[in-house]
């Protein structure tokens, strides 16, 4: 019986990833206005009833779909900074913010962006939506304590950090219309400075 239970489990399971994996990919490549449930199932594999069986609703898939983006690349963030080789005079602040820009840039990121803009007249998106953007911010706060636990003992460098990492989403947002290399360069070395000006000899615990 326990075989059986865990082999539903793993259909389950499997069926929830060909659906987010489908969300997603439809968002990148057709847009939102184009990511119906009848195309997300055509290129999961998978039925209708098997989408409400784990998604009650669109905006509940969409969301859950940004969800698991988000892990993803929360996880690629950590396993790139402790994976890196950089020069020992390098500091690892500046690192994590050379790897954070680099997850930014990501195209896959841009599916979220596209969301967002979308909620903001969509009540039923939004209301799905926040709570999973709330989760985002948290397990990044997280991140950042258990990697730099300086940012845990202040006041202020939180919500300096913030500012910095929503700065930098600003500028990967313009990639989508125009970014010059050039101007892309100097602003991330003057994000890296600034970085380094609020944790200047942080390393990892």
């Amino acid at each position: 019986m326990d075989v059986e239970r865990r082999t539903q489990q793993s259909r389950k399971d499997e069926t929830r990833r060909r659906l987010l994996e489908a969300t997603l990919e439809c968002l990148r490549e057709v847009g939102y206005a184009r990511t119906t449930t009848t195309a997300v199932v055509a290129r999961a594999g998978v039925s209708q009833g098997a989408l409400f069986k784990h998604f009650p609703t669109k905006s509940a898939l969409l969301s859950a779909a940004a969800e698991s983006l988000f892990e993803s690349l929360v996880s690629t963030f950590e396993a790139a900074l402790s994976e890196v080789r950089h020069d020992p005079g390098t500091p690892t602040i500046v690192t994590a913010v050379r790897e954070l820009y680099r997850v930014f840039s990501s195209p896959s990121l841009f599916v979220v962006y596209k969301l967002y803009a979308e909620a903001e007249s969509d009540a039923e998106l939004r209301a799905t939506l926040v709570p999973v953007v709330e989760r985002h911010g948290e397990n990044i706060r997280r991140l950042a304590v258990d990697l730099f636990p300086a940012i845990g003992e202040s006041t202020v460098l939180p919500t300096a950090l913030s500012v910095l990492v929503y700065a930098m989403q600003g500028m990967t947002l313009q990639r989508g219309v125009h970014l010059d290399p050039a101007e892309e360069a100097r602003m991330l070395a003057a994000f890296e400075a600034v970085a380094l000006t609020l944790l200047p000899s942080e390393t990892p615990s």
